[in-house]
């Protein structure tokens, strides 16, 4: 492990240049441990021993696996399963439990479980050496786990569709209401005009194009008062 010490815990499962989604394939496990901290122990003559809270790693299938102890970014890293864990509730992965792709077969079931293969995500996306473990049906679990993800993203797409096709027709017919309240005023508008019933204010002008020009206004003769001239006398 000495090798392994300067790498982040997804370089040290997959190597560098891990797939995207790698954190969601990984077994990952906080657990508190009693560590003896021996500053305190000579300090004090006796066995002090303080909890301290460790990370495990695990590629599921795999041997192998990472424990240290847990570092701010781990928290954030997987802040559900340390949310469970300060919580004192099981943590367990995210996607579909392997047991509803086997539902009849708990043998299976009880093997993936063991070999730390708790959702049929991480089944479908297992090592050659996690294969390796399964045994000589190994292979096929991987392939059956593989299709089912298939299908449900099949399914989920369909949801997708069919969810914006009555967003869209939803949408169409309120436009379609609008139209029609709008078409039933331009009737009623029509109507009147027909009937010379005085039309409300906002389509008068419309209705009857520009307004008349503005007449002169009449002054009586005796009202008329020259404007004054610059010529003096």
């Amino acid at each position: 492990m000495s090798d392994l010490q300067g790498l982040a815990p997804t370089q040290r499962i997959y190597g560098f240049g891990a797939p995207p989604d790698a954190d969601q394939r990984l077994h990952v496990r906080f657990v508190r441990k009693s560590v003896r901290n021996a500053y305190k122990s000579d300090q004090e003559g006796r066995p002090v021993f303080e909890p301290i809270d460790y990370i495990q790693i695990q590629q599921p299938g795999e041997r192998d696996m990472l424990m240290r102890p847990v570092k701010e970014e781990d928290k954030a890293r997987f802040p559900r399963h340390w949310e469970a864990f300060q919580a004192n509730a099981k943590q367990t992965p995210d996607g579909t439990p392997v047991q509803m792709l086997f539902p009849n077969e708990p043998h299976i079931t009880d093997m993936m479980i063991d070999l730390r293969i708790l959702t049929v995500e991480q089944l479908a996306q297992l090592s050659e050496a996690g294969i390796n473990r399964l045994g000589m049906d190994g292979r096929k679990y991987v392939a059956r786990a593989a299709a089912a993800m298939d299908q449900s993203a099949k399914a989920a797409e369909v949801s997708r569709l069919t969810r914006e096709l009555g967003e869209a027709t939803e949408k169409n017919k309120l436009l379609e209401d609008q139209m029609g309240q709008l078409r039933s005023r331009i009737d009623l508008m029509e109507e009147r005009m027909r009937s010379g019933e005085t039309l409300p204010p906002e389509f008068r002008r419309r209705a009857g194009g520009m307004p008349p020009p503005r007449q002169p206004e009449f002054v009586p003769d005796s009202l008329y008062e020259p404007p004054p001239s610059d010529n003096l006398a």
